[in-house]
């Protein structure tokens, strides 16, 4: 935290540091509190957001719609076009027992959570979209071809016959 305080991803990071430490590795941690807006710094000065048609948001591990629009308004800011915003978000593998990206609260995948987000009206900023990381995770039998994405295009893009 600025006020030198240690949050929670502070906390994750110094506990698995302490884990591989255990491992025999040595670790090093870094202060990245600035790093962000450093990074949003540069950007601005090199004009690069102006003309981008698109600023995509990482949003893998969100797991809320509140979630989601935290992760934009932290990428929003001063000088930042609030008109451009497309949320990322990553397929589940369903081979993967353990994998949580890509799982959204209520039990529905993030790509449908982001569909969902990019459909709900907000006057602080605009949505252009959706990015699908690992698109190839949401192919996985014969009848189920594409079943999240398909989902998340028809609630972006609702047909006109229904």
């Amino acid at each position: 935290n600025m006020d030198g305080s240690e949050g929670v991803q502070s906390r994750h990071a110094r506990a698995f540091g302490e884990y591989l430490a255990g491992k025999g590795l040595q670790i090093r941690y870094q202060d990245e509190r600035l790093t962000t807006k450093q990074a949003r710094g540069v950007l601005l000065e090199a004009d690069v957001l102006t003309p981008a048609q698109y600023i995509i948001v990482p949003a893998e591990t969100v797991t809320s719609l509140e979630g989601f629009n935290f992760a934009v308004h932290m990428a929003s800011g001063e000088g930042v076009p609030a008109d451009k915003f497309v949320l990322g978000v990553t397929a589940l593998d369903v081979t993967d027992e353990t994998a949580t990206a890509g799982l959204f609260s209520g039990n529905i995948s993030a790509i449908d959570g982001a569909a969902r987000w990019a459909v709900t009206p907000d006057a602080s900023f605009g949505k252009k979209g959706i990015c699908v990381n690992h698109a190839q995770f949401d192919y996985f039998n014969i009848q189920n071809v594409y079943s999240e994405i398909n989902t998340a295009i028809a609630t972006m893009n609702p047909s006109p016959l229904k």
